[in-house]
């Protein structure tokens, strides 16, 4: 179980004072494990945020800034840290002034994928990104965004070969919104226009749907023949949405009071 917290007596080795930091929880041998640490054990001087985790535990993704010596900003920058070598590599290393957020591990923590300002001050765009030899992380693909005030943000599928990015310029007619399902960057061609710039939830593991929550409730668009589907109507928030492996089962968070009986 990995989480953020404030607390400083939870590990003996939390010595950079009342900043959060990340840790991991074995629910089978109650080990706790300080994660958000550079390759030589360190904490550093700032804040660190849980982000995602790895299926078998492996790889920890989180959010810091000042961790590695060469991040001298003072923007959240992506780390990920492989709990089997040890090794921490900070991964958003395009700009040093580029503030990321939204970090998503494939389940096998093997594809990254993030928002991130590749010149600060302007809109976001959303990276891909996955291990070279020799323990780098590539700079794969990125996939929108980022120009003439467009703002973007993706989701990962869980198996990391496909992404769902939403890019929404502002110009004379208002927002407009537009959804491109990539496979690792190399476009399928398949492209929807989503009205009222809904917020891009969650992807299918084999890119087929992009669920999203808009003012009809929470919908189902099928991505190949674009056909729309209100899954629950009248949704007033929903977060989090995760999708099983075969794409059967939805899980969410929402706060109506009248989902169930």
């Amino acid at each position: 179980m990995l989480f953020t917290s404030f607390a400083t007596n939870l590990v003996a080795n939390d010595a950079n004072g009342a900043k959060s930091d990340v840790f991991l929880l074995d629910r089978n041998t109650g080990a706790l494990e300080l994660v958000s640490v550079d390759s030589a054990g360190a904490q550093g001087v700032n804040d660190s945020r849980a982000q995602d985790l790895s299926d078998n535990g492996r790889f920890v993704a989180f959010l810091s800034n000042g961790l590695d010596p060469g991040d001298t900003d003072y923007t959240r920058d992506v780390y990920l840290r492989d709990r089997q070598s040890g090794v921490t590599h900070w991964v958003s290393q395009e700009n040093s002034a580029a503030q990321a957020f939204g970090c998503k591990l494939s389940r096998d923590g093997l594809t990254l994928g993030y928002s991130s300002y590749l010149v600060f001050g302007c809109a976001p765009s959303y990276h891909v990104r996955r291990p070279l030899s020799g323990g780098q992380w590539d700079w794969l693909e990125v996939l929108a965004g980022g120009a003439n005030g467009s703002f973007s943000l993706g989701v990962l599928a869980p198996n990391g070969e496909y992404a769902a990015v939403q890019t929404t310029t502002n110009n004379s007619s208002g927002a407009v919104s537009s959804v491109t399902t990539q496979f690792l960057g190399r476009s399928t061609g398949t492209t929807a226009n989503l009205a009222g710039a809904p917020p891009v939830a969650a992807l299918s593991p084999d890119a087929s749907y992009l669920v999203y929550r808009s003012n009809y409730g929470l919908i189902a668009r099928h991505l190949i023949t674009g056909v729309e589907t209100v899954m629950i109507p009248g949704l007033v928030f929903v977060g989090n949405l995760m999708f099983s492996d075969d794409a059967r089962y939805l899980c969410f968070e929402s706060i109506n009071s009248d989902l169930v009986g």
